[in-house]
């Protein structure tokens, strides 16, 4: 099958986004599918793959790649890319990966026409957790896939570190760190006979005011700004850790909730968005943006870890594999691009 994917975000830049345009591409290509790829992102090429990537091109050497594929797929609602498809008569598919807008507050006029644009000109919508299909028709659910290769929980026994907890992600206020920060200053309270520490891993513009903000509350040499690290890198601190927390204020899926699940991490997760989903009943919960709420939790995580069933850990996993997932993908694709 002869595939276009357009994306804005893809590698060498990072993000779940970008993960996951190269793992379904990658997997497509090598169960024989052909595979192209248009980005936005520089240097796009330089990123080792078994699929062929045109970064920055004119449209109409855009329109010439589209006019030999089978299925045009586009993640997000990229309004920059819906001039490529304009005319073209192809299928055109969503893969949603992020909310357009959240609950609960007014929505922007750009982003009532993206949700416009997918519920009337998309042959099919995909979205990466059921919290997201909600928003969209003729849309169904294939969570994003983790590398289960590399997140998979350490060989034999390994020590944790007590008191330890690990942050990963960009340092973006959706992520929640300031609500992190403001529950690891009670959880101190809490717990005065424990050594806590709180490792950051990422990097982003709310980087400068968290460092701030861990000065004004007296705790910078218990916080470590780990900044942007691989994949193999951090894995290693997730063996490390005694307890992973993804305070997100918005999160539509959580690739980092199921890559800390499957490596073996003990999870606080926030009750919003496709968290739940993601973590099921294996996970520590708190109420969205409640920092008293986050710090029990924590208190409760670092004290208390879920007993978790492995069996029935691996089961639900299983849902986010790369191969469970590009199946999936691969006969939506095919049923609509016929």
């Amino acid at each position: 099958m002869n595939i276009l994917f357009y994306s804005p975000q893809t590698l060498p830049s990072v993000g779940g986004l970008q993960y996951v345009v190269h793992y379904w591409a990658e997997a497509l290509s090598k169960k024989g599918n052909q595979v192209t790829l248009i980005s936005e992102t520089a240097e796009a090429k330089a990123h080792p793959c078994c699929y062929t990537i045109y970064e920055n091109i004119p449209l109409r050497q855009q329109r010439t790649l589209l006019a030999t594929a089978q299925v045009f797929l586009c993640f997000d609602v990229s309004l920059k890319g819906l001039p490529l498809w304009i005319g073209s008569g192809k299928p055109l598919i969503f893969s949603h990966q992020s909310g357009l807008w959240y609950e609960g507050k007014k929505i922007p006029f750009r982003q009532q026409l993206k949700r416009w644009v997918a519920n009337h000109l998309a042959t099919k919508n995909i979205a990466c957790s059921r919290f997201i299909a909600k928003s969209y028709k003729r849309c169904e659910v294939v969570y994003n896939p983790i590398r289960q290769d590399l997140f998979a929980a350490p060989e034999g026994i390994k020590k944790r570190l007590p008191g330890t907890i690990l942050f990963a992600g960009r340092l973006v206020t959706d992520k929640g760190v300031d609500l992190l920060m403001e529950a690891f200053s009670i959880l101190q309270k809490s717990l005065p006979q424990r050594t806590l520490k709180l490792w950051i891993a990422g990097d982003g513009p709310e980087k400068e005011a968290l460092v701030g903000r861990s000065n004004t509350l007296g705790f910078s040499d218990q916080v470590f700004f780990l900044g942007m690290l691989s994949q193999e890198d951090l894995v290693g601190w997730m063996h490390q850790c005694s307890v992973m927390v993804v305070p997100s204020r918005m999160e539509p899926m959580g690739m980092v909730a199921a890559e800390g699940l499957a490596a073996g991490c003990t999870m606080v997760l926030s009750n919003n968005g496709g968290l739940p989903e993601v973590g099921g009943p294996f996970c520590h919960y708190f109420q969205s943006e409640d920092v008293v709420s986050l710090a029990d939790a924590l208190q409760q995580a670092v004290e208390k870890p879920l007993v978790v069933d492995a069996t029935a850990l691996q089961q639900h996993l299983s849902q986010f594999t790369i191969e469970h997932s590009v199946r999936e993908l691969e006969g939506m694709l095919k049923s609509n691009g016929q």
